[in-house]
């Protein structure tokens, strides 16, 4: 639309500028009469649709037109006025895309196809003289008026495709304002296809139970199904056997550490008291000197005694956390001990 409206313009340029070409003035010939009626008359309608009819331009003119036609009112025809409307439309357009709508050009020309419009609605009548008849032998003006009007025709084309396209998005966008609305009755009625598909399946149990107990009846095995008695959860868990696990355990624990203990006195050749001495020099010492604890011995001692005390509570601590966490509470394990203190 853009594009057509610019070729709208430019060709209403040329169309005047080809009004006003002559072959005589390329021949260098006078202009006759009627030329330069012709010539003056589209400067006319031109400075008309700019400034009011007692502009000092607009009156020279027209005087200018009336010393050749004195019959000349100042009217133009209603062809001129609408090539120039659109025209002037053409170029508000464009000017409205470049400035705003205060700026004074904007403003100016807004008043210029202000004008135009009610002249267009008036109705002016035709001039007689000045018509499309005195450029009939001027091949450019044809040509191009035959091209400004194939471009108003697409103009039109164009603007109808434009308000249909504007329909569309209206509609689609209407469409998109509905989803949500539309989402929200899909997920009621897919709620209500669940529900409806839980009541049908407890519907086929029963029919599934029903028909069990008709075929049993018809078949004399059974009268009725009874539930004697719900199953019992265990209490305790089958297996692991937790108790045969410690046992084995804590005897491969003691046996392993026993076993490596006598392995490593038999692999360390250490001479230790007075009899292994004699063994190996085959006579007994003259005497033995025991080991005489110094006051530094004696705190080195209970060091370690305080040390293997804490280690031992601290190990019991965390034997008791991780029983009551990853084997069995202890509030379990106290009510087992004192049901079983209490059956012996």
């Amino acid at each position: 639309i853009r594009i057509a409206k610019d070729r709208i313009v430019y060709l209403t340029e040329s169309l005047r500028q080809a009004e006003q070409e002559v072959p005589n003035v390329q021949a260098g010939k006078p202009l006759s009469r009627d030329e330069q009626l012709r010539m003056l008359k589209s400067k006319f309608i031109h400075v008309s649709s700019l400034y009011t009819n007692k502009h000092p331009d607009a009156l020279r003119i027209k005087r200018q037109i009336q010393n050749l036609e004195p019959g000349f009112d100042g009217e133009m025809t209603m062809q001129d006025a609408q090539t120039e409307l659109k025209a002037a439309e053409s170029e508000l357009a464009q000017l409205q895309e470049k400035f705003s709508a205060t700026h004074p050009d904007v403003v100016k020309q807004q008043q210029r196809v202000a004008k135009l419009e009610q002249r267009v609605n008036e109705g002016s009548s035709p001039l007689g003289a000045f018509s499309a008849d005195a450029n009939s032998g001027n091949l450019a003006y044809i040509s191009l008026n035959g091209q400004l009007r194939a471009t108003q025709h697409e103009l039109e084309h164009l603007s109808e495709v434009k308000e249909a396209l504007q329909k569309n998005i209206k509609e689609i966008q209407a469409n998109i304002d509905k989803t949500p609305l539309v989402e929200k009755e899909y997920l009621d009625l897919d709620r209500q296809r669940q529900t409806s598909l839980n009541k049908y399946g407890e519907l086929e149990a029963k029919y599934r139970e029903a028909k069990l107990a008709q075929t049993l009846e018809e078949e004399q095995k059974g009268e009725t199904f009874t539930l004697i008695e719900p199953p019992i959860a265990p209490e305790k868990p089958e297996k692991p056997n937790r108790k045969k696990i410690v046992a084995l355990g804590l005897g491969l624990g003691l046996g392993s550490g026993l076993g490596i203990t006598v392995l490593l006195e038999l692999l360390h050749e250490v001479v230790r008291g007075a009899k292994a001495l004699e063994r190996i020099t085959g006579m007994p010492p003259i005497t033995v000197i025991p080991y005489i604890e110094t006051p530094q011995d004696n705190e080195r001692r209970k060091k370690r005694t305080r040390l293997a005390w804490m280690i031992s509570v601290f190990v019991l601590i965390v034997a008791v956390i991780l029983t009551h966490f990853f084997v069995m509470p202890l509030q379990f394990i106290w009510a087992s001990a004192i049901t079983k203190l209490g059956r012996l």
